[in-house]
């Protein structure tokens, strides 16, 4: 009786060789974004090479990264316009001086709130009351 085959059976394979060190590296770095080693090197490809499913996303070789690169695609999309002309529209917004002020927080595991909180004290002086926060945790690294 055959199964019916996973999908990663059916796509292409290619063995490569790696100089000395570059495996354990690329071992470390995907355990600390919580992926395989395949899923890390798939994902560092695609960000080189700008490579998509979305056949409007430009090949955009690491000026701007991956992901952002298909969120900006996907609202082209949506609203019916080029890739170019929704990151034109998105920085230009961005600049304007009533545009919305966003603070990024990275987050690492271990981090109390306490810590958090003493963080965005720090930052009265600099960011604007309105402004939206952005938290992304972070893998911890080993």
């Amino acid at each position: 009786m055959s199964h019916k085959p996973y999908p990663s059976e059916t796509q292409d394979r290619f063995i490569v060789r790696f100089p000395d060190g570059m495996r354990d590296r690329i071992a470390e770095e995907a355990k600390a974004n919580g992926r395989s080693m395949n899923a890390e090197i798939v994902q560092r490809l695609e960000m080189t090479l700008g490579m998509t499913t979305r056949p409007n996303v430009p090949n955009i070789s690491g000026d701007i990264p991956f992901y952002m690169a298909q969120d900006i695609a996907m609202l082209a999309e949506d609203t019916g316009v080029s890739f170019r002309e929704m990151l034109s529209r998105i920085f230009i917004a961005g600049i304007h001086k009533d545009a919305p002020q966003v603070l990024y927080v990275s987050i690492t595991p271990g981090v109390t709130a306490e810590e958090v909180r003493k963080a965005l004290e720090a930052t009265r002086d600099i960011a604007r009351p309105d402004a939206a926060l952005v938290f992304e945790p972070l893998a911890k690294k080993p």
